[in-house]
């Protein structure tokens, strides 16, 4: 015999030693286990189900606040550039930067802007490859870190005759429409994230807390409905009738104690019942017999 069918014969009595293990717990406990691991996983898709949406939600919000943010940003730029304050657009940012949500942004040139008024200040004329892309792709782009601590929002400027009522081509060279620049940011999640972590334990408290009274309610019920009127596991119930059936009188049934209306105990009663109606025709039998061979052998004594 080859290892892989040794492998294979061996795998095979461990799964069918496993299956028959659990097969000779009582019936209460297989129902209740299998109850447990329904309930499990329910509870857990659940839980999941909404610890995605509230995260969705959640970023949803950050990136609708990232959007509001930028809205503010440039328009203060914007005011900024008609009151000819622009060069003191650092000391705003800087208290952005210094705000409870928002971790970093930096304000980008591009195009038209850089060839009319310079690459501007150092910490704001090197955009990374994914800015750039944004840019020139003009589409905004909403990333979340892969830690998941920050959402990292970058959003196009555009030229335009009406922004918020403010006319930025009169500062701006270019077409109308064209990408000019684009705020960079990055909004804290971390407050999010404790929020979520907070429900999710939350949310698995109270599908324990249910789960228990549950799970009690369904031990009492097999008990009281199920293992009670068999009197036994219903494995012992169905080999006795079997026995039974093909004849058997000496299995042995057994019954618990003060036990007078299960189904056990019915079989036994009437296993004794068969018993002694056996007996009696036994006894009818050798009575007839007996009763025969004397009236042979009378009519042999006359002849």
């Amino acid at each position: 015999m080859s290892l892989l069918q040794v492998s294979s014969s061996t795998l095979s009595q461990g799964m069918i030693g496993r299956r028959a293990g659990f097969n000779d717990l009582p019936v209460w406990v297989r129902l209740v286990s299998a109850i447990c691991v329904m309930l499990f996983v329910t509870w857990s898709l659940m839980i999941y189900l909404t610890y995605a949406q509230q995260r969705d939600a959640a970023i949803a919000q950050s990136r609708s606040f990232a959007e509001s943010v930028n809205q503010m940003t440039v328009a203060t730029i914007t005011a900024m550039m008609i009151t000819g304050v622009s060069k003191e657009r650092a000391v705003f940012l800087d208290q952005i930067r210094n705000s409870n949500d928002v971790s970093d942004i930096k304000v980008l040139r591009f195009g038209s802007v850089i060839t009319q008024y310079g690459a501007g200040q150092a910490s704001e004329s090197a955009p990374s490859p994914e800015e750039k892309a944004v840019m020139e792709k003009n589409q905004a782009s909403f990333r979340v870190a892969e830690d998941g601590g920050c959402l990292h929002a970058i959003i196009p400027m555009l030229n335009s005759h009406n922004f918020l009522g403010k006319n930025c081509m009169s500062c701006h060279e270019g077409k109308e429409g064209e990408v000019v620049g684009a705020v960079s940011m990055k909004v804290s999640l971390q407050k999010t994230q404790a929020a979520l972590r907070d429900f999710a334990w939350w949310i698995s408290l109270v599908a324990l807390g249910l789960s228990l009274p549950l799970l009690g309610a369904i031990f009492f019920f097999i008990r009281r409905f199920v293992t009670r009127p068999l009197g036994g596991e219903p494995a012992a119930a169905t080999e006795a009738a079997n026995r039974i059936a093909a004849g058997d009188l000496t299995v042995d049934v057994q019954v618990k104690r003060g036990d007078d209306s299960s189904l056990l105990y019915a079989m036994q009663h009437m296993q004794h019942n068969l018993s002694d109606i056996i007996t009696q025709i036994n006894q009818a039998a050798d009575t007839i017999t007996v009763g025969a061979k004397e009236v042979a052998s009378g009519n042999a004594d006359l002849s």
